[in-house]
């Protein structure tokens, strides 16, 4: 009897001893779950409220271009020893030389008192985009001026020349040796234009003839050098008389036109010139045309400017 209880008293204490392993296991596997590591476990991270206020960076005081993300290239294999792609040169445009070309004759005169002189065109530069083609040097149309006659003494010596402006048709036609060379020829994008002719051998000797196109800022106030009878109104312009000491005599032809003689500073040597002006309308146009030679050659430069006096008077452009 006493054996009894002692072996039941026995297996309640067992009992309760594996009831506690038992309790204890299940505790251990249960943290285990919530952390592999068999670490502590952090507090939790404290919520973040999404309605909190923005913090908002200063905006930089200058504003920048935004920048574009540049485009992914595809990843191609490099290609040792391959020899650049050469990019074809391209060629700078070669620049217009100025010169002289035979064009044939150029008439003066009618009837028994007609004279063919060779007629010489002059290739030009242009401050714009000029005539092209073989109209780009020669007259389109046949040179006659009926209203001048070439003077008997100089119909072997003497030779046209013409230069096209580039508008129209329209060309600038003067008299010099036959012989001369060509030293500066130019048409400007304002319509100014100039020509200067030389002797090859003695360049004291020209022929030079100057248009100021449309620049009224520069051609009034040589109007009132030139024509000292319109100082008034060139003042009235807002300008100031361009003075010309270097005139030595002055004689009006008509109120457009004035011969004048300039002091040479070449002893033996002349400068004798024609100056053609128009003004009103709002506009004003001025031209000259000027013959160094020598002293003696007197004859022969009132030959030359007489052409730029008979075209002035025929029909004034």
């Amino acid at each position: 009897m006493e054996i009894g209880m002692k072996r039941s008293l026995s297996l309640v204490k067992n009992s309760i001893r594996f009831a506690a392993i038992l309790a204890t296991l299940t505790i251990s596997a249960c943290s285990e779950g919530n952390n592999p590591s068999g670490m502590a476990a952090e507090p939790p991270h404290p919520a973040v409220q999404m309605n909190s206020p923005a913090i908002r960076q200063p905006e930089p005081a200058v504003d920048t271009p935004a920048v574009s993300p540049r485009p992914q290239q595809a990843e191609t294999p490099a290609t040792w020893g391959a020899s650049p792609v050469p990019v074809p040169a391209v060629a700078a445009p070669e620049p217009i030389e100025i010169g002289l070309e035979e064009c044939g004759t150029a008439q003066f005169g009618k009837d028994e008192r007609t004279t063919h002189l060779p007629l010489r065109c002059i290739r030009a530069t242009y401050g714009f985009d000029g005539p092209e083609g073989s109209q780009a040097v020669a007259p389109g149309q046949p040179i006659q001026v009926d209203t001048y006659v070439i003077p008997s003494a100089f119909r072997s010596s003497l030779a046209a020349y013409w230069m096209n402006l580039g508008v129209n048709g329209r060309g600038v036609l003067l008299l010099a040796p036959k012989d001369w060379s060509l030293f500066a020829a130019g048409v400007g994008a304002n319509g100014s234009h100039n020509i200067r002719l030389v002797n090859p051998d003695d360049e004291e000797q020209y022929v030079d003839y100057f248009d100021q196109g449309g620049c009224q800022g520069c051609l009034v106030p040589n109007i009132g050098g030139y024509f000292p009878e319109l100082k008034e109104w060139v003042e009235e312009q807002g300008y100031e008389v361009s003075p010309r000491p270097e005139i030595a005599e002055r004689a009006m032809l008509t109120p457009n036109l004035v011969a004048f003689r300039k002091q040479s500073e070449k002893r033996g040597y002349s400068v004798h010139g024609v100056a053609y002006q128009e003004h009103g309308g709002g506009g004003a146009r001025f031209r000259d045309e000027e013959v160094g030679l020598p002293s003696a050659d007197k004859a022969m430069a009132t030959a030359i400017l007489n052409l730029f006096v008979a075209l002035h008077r025929e029909q004034p452009e």
